[in-house]
């Protein structure tokens, strides 16, 4: 399935940021202005807003966060999603610290925000270790497609990018949390415990 109309409508808009941070300064409850299910953190997560404006949003309204817009997606996704070439450490990492468990979150193709960073490009080592720490299981999840992380980090065209996704997801330690995944999990399905999908990452890096 494709990602929702509106959150494709969110990374065509443009937006004066410094009227709508003056704006939200001013007015904070327009923070909480709900467009079918969107708060203004999801719009401004599509539209690649800067790191100034995600904060104060999430400073007024903390629990936007958490919100999922009509189509099912959270502001983290919108922004991995959408912010596809060198997407923010610092922003992702006030996503996550405002609602930690997004990280473990699929969207309706079973996907993590994991799994768009590893296709994304010029993504930071400290991105994938913000994802990672806040849900270290996302390496053994597989989406709609029976794709792991690591299959989209080895298949990114980007150089960079791949050996950092790699790395992190190798240094994750996948040994350590075999057979601590759940047995059954809403929107996110398990791996077959004899599957190792990390088993040709070390070669992937070469």
């Amino acid at each position: 399935s494709r990602a929702g109309s509106r959150m494709t409508a969110a990374s065509t808009v443009a937006y004066n940021w410094d009227n709508v941070f003056e704006q939200i300064k001013v007015d904070p409850s327009a923070a909480r202005t709900d467009d079918g299910g969107a708060l203004p953190l999801h719009a401004a997560c599509g539209a690649g807003a800067p790191l100034s404006v995600i904060k104060m949003l999430l400073d007024v309204y903390p629990e936007a966060a958490r919100v999922k817009c009509d189509d099912g997606y959270l502001p983290i996704f919108y922004y991995l999603t959408l912010v596809t070439e060198s997407p923010s450490e610092e922003i992702v990492s006030a996503l996550i610290e405002a609602y930690p468990e997004s990280a473990a979150v699929a969207d309706s193709d079973k996907r993590l925000p994991i799994h768009y960073a590893c296709k994304a490009t010029n993504v930071s080592e400290g991105i994938f270790t913000t994802l990672l720490r806040a849900y270290p299981k996302a390496a053994y999840i597989c989406d709609a497609d029976g794709m792991y992380p690591v299959d989209y980090a080895s298949a990114n065209k980007d150089t960079v990018t791949r050996k950092v996704a790699l790395a992190a997801l190798i240094e994750n330690d996948p040994e350590e949390i075999r057979g601590q995944l759940p047995k059954e999990e809403e929107a996110v399905t398990a791996p077959d415990e004899d599957v190792n999908p990390m088993k040709n990452a070390d070669l992937e890096m070469l």
